[in-house]
């Protein structure tokens, strides 16, 4: 399914139309997401997709009970990971 559509604010001079965040390696959280980690008393979340063949195969997901930042080494190596899985696949 189509993911909801949100106003993009842009510097003046810029046009919005046409962005897409889908490669996106930060974006905000779906509510409904957000809810489910509540209810899991989640406090951090971190996910790399699992891709082959153009599609969505799997996740690596993890979870914190505390707030956590991670640096972006850690989510870079993280996502080589995800690469060298997917290639393996």
């Amino acid at each position: 399914t189509a993911a909801e559509q949100v106003e993009v604010a842009c510097l003046p001079g810029f046009e919005a139309s046409g962005i897409s965040l889908v490669s996106c390696g930060l974006r905000a959280v779906h509510p409904c997401h957000l809810e489910y980690l509540q209810n899991m008393h989640v406090r951090a979340s971190f996910t790399c997709a699992i891709v082959v063949q153009k599609k969505l195969w799997g996740l690596i997901a993890c979870h914190s009970s505390k707030p956590t930042t991670l640096p972006r080494c850690v989510r870079s190596d993280c996502w080589h990971v995800a690469q060298v899985y997917c290639a393996r696949l």
